[in-house]
C-alpha cells in the first residue's frame, strides 16, 4: 500500500472545511436567533399583549427559523417542515427569559433552541427547488397556522409551564360595555351600579396620581377598571373572599365593591382611607396591569417572580403612607409574620387563592420597600431575577433601627 501524503493532506483540508462550514451554519442560526430575541422583546415592550404582535411574532419565526424548509423542494407534511409546526411563540417565551434571567442555564437552553431551530437543515440534501405558487402556498398555509397559535395562545392562560391556579378567572365575570362611565381620569372604566361608580370616580385622579410615579406607567387610556358586584364570584370557591383581581388573560383589572373587609391587614391605614375609600385596592390592581402591559402578558405570567409582583402592587397602593418604619414593622407584628414568610413570601405560583395568606402580602410589601427605598434599589433592576429578598435578620434590623 502506498502512503500518499498529499492525498492525506488534501482528505484532512477538505474535512475540516467541512467541520468550518457546520460550525460557521451554527454560528449564522446563533446570529439570528439572538436577532429575532432582540426583536421579539422589542415588540412585547412596545406593544404588550396585543394579538398584531402575536401574529407578527408567528411569522418572524417562520422567516428566521423555519425559512430553509420554505424555500426548500420539500412538500408541507414533509420532516423538513416538522419545525414549522411548531408555534413561533414557544420560541418567544424560552427567548425572552433570557432578557430577564441569568440564573437559568443559558447554554443548555441556547443549545436546546439551536437543535429545534437547525431541524430542518439536516434535511436539506436535495437541490432547492423554487416556485412561486409552492412557496405561496407555503407561506399562506404555515402563516395561517401560526396564526391560529397566537389566537389560542392569546386567548388562553399557558399551564405548561406550572399549574397557575392563582391566575383562575371565573368564567361568568363578565361586564356590559355600553356602561362605560365617562370619567376626566382617562382610565377606561366599566361599572355596574351608577351609585358606586360616582363614589369610586371621586378616586381615580388620586389613583393616577399614584401610578404616574411609576416608570413602567404609559397612561391612563392604556388601563381599564371593570367594577363588578361580588356575587359575580359565587361559582368560584377559590375566588369568594378577594375585593379585587387582575385578569392577565384580557388584561383587564376588577374591582369588587361589596365585600365584607374581615380581615385586620386590610383595616390598615392606607386600605382605609376614608377620604379614597377605593383607592388602595384600584392602585393595587391596575399596577399589576401596568407591569403586565410593560413587560408583556407572558413574560409577567411566566418570568417575573409572584413576590415581587405583588410586593410592587402593594408598594404602590401604600404611596403616600408610613413613611416611618414604625408602621411598617407594627403591621409585622400585628399579623404574627413569620421570619420564613418575610425572607419568601409566596414560595410558589401554583398557590391556591384560599391557601394564600394576607402575611405574603405583608411581607411582599416589606422586602419591596427595604429594596426600592432602603437599598435604592431601580424599579427595573427590582424585576430582574438577580435581585433576591433580603434575610429575615437584615429586614429585622432594619426595623428596629434608628
Amino acid at each position: 500500500m502506498i502512503f500518499d501524503r498529499d492525498c492525506l493532506t488534501r482528505h484532512v483540508l477538505c474535512k475540516g472545511l467541512q467541520y468550518l462550514k457546520v460550525i460557521f451554519k451554527y454560528l449564522f442560526e446563533m446570529v439570528l436567533m439572538v436577532f429575532f430575541d432582540i426583536i421579539v422583546v422589542c415588540m412585547f415592550v412596545l406593544q404588550g399583549n396585543d394579538l398584531t404582535t402575536y401574529i407578527a411574532v408567528g411569522l418572524l419565526y417562520l422567516l428566521f427559523i423555519g425559512r430553509r424548509a420554505l424555500w426548500s423542494g420539500h412538500d408541507i407534511f414533509s420532516k423538513a417542515t416538522i419545525s414549522c409546526f411548531m408555534p413561533g411563540l414557544l420560541f418567544c417565551i424560552f427567548s425572552l427569559s433570557f432578557a430577564l434571567s441569568s440564573d437559568r442555564a443559558l447554554l443548555s437552553q441556547t443549545m436546546f433552541l439551536l437543535a429545534l431551530a437547525r431541524w430542518p437543515l439536516f434535511f436539506q440534501h436535495n437541490k432547492i427547488s423554487f416556485s412561486w405558487k409552492i412557496f405561496a402556498k407555503k407561506i399562506l398555509f404555515f402563516f395561517a397556522l401560526q396564526t391560529g397559535y397566537a389566537i389560542t395562545l392569546y386567548q388562553c392562560t399557558l399551564s405548561y409551564s406550572e399549574p397557575l391556579t392563582w391566575l383562575a378567572v371565573p368564567k361568568g365575570l363578565k361586564y356590559d360595555v355600553e356602561k362605560k362611565y365617562p370619567t376626566t381620569s382617562g382610565i377606561q372604566f366599566f361599572y355596574d351600579d351608577l351609585e358606586t361608580a360616582k363614589r369610586i370616580d371621586k378616586s381615580l385622579s388620586e389613583v393616577i396620581s399614584v401610578l404616574q410615579t411609576s416608570p413602567l406607567y404609559k397612561g391612563p387610556d392604556s388601563l381599564v377598571l371593570i367594577q363588578a358586584p361580588s356575587d359575580a364570584l359565587e361559582d368560584s370557591k377559590n375566588l369568594a373572599n378577594i375585593w379585587g383581581l387582575h385578569n392577565p388573560g384580557n388584561q383587564k383589572s376588577y374591582y369588587f365593591t361589596d365585600q365584607k373587609n374581615e380581615n385586620r391587614y386590610l383595616t390598615a391605614e392606607f386600605y382605609n382611607s376614608h377620604e379614597h375609600p377605593d383607592r388602595a385596592i384600584i392602585i393595587h390592581e391596575l399596577t399589576h396591569q401596568m407591569v403586565s402591559k410593560y413587560y408583556g402578558k407572558w413574560n409577567a405570567i411566566l418570568f417575573i417572580k409572584l413576590w415581587k409582583n405583588e410586593g410592587y402592587a402593594e408598594y404602590m397602593a401604600a404611596t403616600g403612607y408610613y413613611s416611618d418604619k414604625y408602621h411598617l414593622l407594627k403591621i409585622l407584628d400585628a399579623n404574627d409574620v413569620s421570619d420564613e414568610t418575610l425572607e419568601n413570601p409566596f414560595p410558589s405560583r401554583s398557590k391556591k387563592e384560599e391557601d394564600i395568606s394576607f402575611t405574603d402580602y405583608i411581607a411582599a410589601l416589606i422586602q419591596t420597600r427595604y429594596a426600592l427605598d432602603e437599598k435604592k434599589c431601580s424599579v427595573f433592576d427590582f424585576f430582574k431575577n438577580e435581585y433576591k429578598p433580603a434575610s429575615a435578620q437584615e429586614i429585622q434590623e432594619w426595623l428596629r433601627s434608628e
